[in-house]
């Protein structure tokens, strides 16, 4: 049996696939198995999983029946085909960097009370070959009990860069299958799925490569910031319906992500000054009231929330329109998608002592 099962979710990403194949069997000291799933691409994914599975052993394709989206595709790979003592989603646009399992697997091997590990990512954009990264074969690592990683996560967002992080795969099929009720945070909410039964693994190492673009699944959904924060605390409520009996704390924790939440929605709103309409300002303050009903009595509101009522007023005496910027305000959706990293940049929480 293999030591890592590799699951490649893949749509209309064949011109992406090989190289994250490549990335995974050119891994050091360890035993992979690859399955890519294919979410009925209309480019020809099946045309280069095919051959890739013809051209080593390893390597396994499948066709979903119909189009299911990238959770049921990720879900029918990690419990239903994933067998071996380890499991890594990845997506076909990412790719491992050099000894990245090999790693994983030594230290998961030596800390059997850990349930998942991760490392840090590098970014890269949507061309050129990922950056050079050395194989480092002895990184520092730390073990953190779950409650802990869990309280980082309510205190400042997700952690693990999702091309990094490998479980334990008899652990993961009996927490089950990935939520799609949130479809944009279902990997935040799997990874404190795990920091709830375990303690969580960290490698001071680039254990993968994220690639940003426009194509990304997620792409669309980053401009819906106050739809992105209401998925994030519906992520943190189901896990405070499910462990807030048993972990000390996490009601406080997760009420104070609320507060955190909420006042991010209200500075992005209070930014959008140019907006010829006040259809964010009001989604901004209804998504306010709602899940914090002090934040007008908070001191550190005061200021965007006079913004967003001055921009308001402003809007509504304006004599301005434009139809396309009224229904991509009122959709949650930025009109063009900003770049926010630098190629080559590395990103995750290392909280090393």
């Amino acid at each position: 049996m293999a030591d890592v099962d590799v699951i490649i979710p893949c749509y209309n990403y064949a011109h992406y696939l090989e190289g994250c194949v490549a990335s995974i069997l050119s891994q050091r000291d360890v035993d992979v198995r690859i399955l890519i799933v294919d979410d009925c691409s209309p480019d020809n994914t099946e045309e280069v999983g095919r051959r890739l599975a013809a051209e080593d052993a390893r390597v396994h394709y499948s066709k979903n029946p119909q189009n299911l989206r990238l959770i049921g595709t990720a879900n029918r790979g990690i419990l239903d085909w994933a067998q071996s003592r380890y499991t890594l989603l990845i997506s076909a646009d990412d790719a491992l960097t050099p000894g990245a399992l090999s790693r994983a697997v030594e230290v998961l091997d030596s800390n059997p009370e850990a349930g998942m590990l991760y490392g840090m990512a590098i970014m890269m954009g949507s061309d050129g070959p990922p950056p050079p990264v050395s194989d480092n074969h002895s990184p520092d690592h730390v073990i953190l009990d779950g409650p802990d990683y869990i309280k980082y996560v309510c205190e400042q967002g997700n952690a693990v860069p999702s091309p990094c992080a490998i479980v334990r795969t008899e652990l993961q099929q009996r927490l089950g299958g990935y939520d799609p009720a949130l479809p944009h945070t279902s990997d935040m909410e799997m990874w404190l799925r795990f920091a709830s039964k375990s303690d969580v693994a960290v490698v001071n190492a680039p254990q993968g490569y994220y690639r940003w673009h426009s194509s990304n699944m997620s792409q669309a959904f980053i401009g819906q910031d106050l739809s992105d924060r209401k998925e994030q605390i519906d992520t943190l409520r189901k896990l405070r319906s499910h462990a807030g009996e048993t972990i000390k704390d996490l009601r406080k924790w997760v009420k104070d992500a609320e507060v955190r939440l909420v006042r991010e929605a209200l500075l992005i709103a209070s930014q959008r000054g140019k907006e010829p309409n006040s259809s964010v300002s009001r989604q901004a303050l209804r998504f306010a009231l709602k899940f914090d009903r002090l934040c007008f009595l908070r001191p550190h509101n005061w200021k965007p929330i006079i913004k967003i009522l001055l921009q308001a007023i402003q809007a509504r005496s304006s004599s301005r329109t434009n139809a396309d910027a009224e229904t991509n305000a009122a959709q949650g959706v930025e009109s063009t998608a900003q770049q926010w990293f630098s190629p080559g940049q590395k990103i995750g929480w290392w909280p090393g002592h």
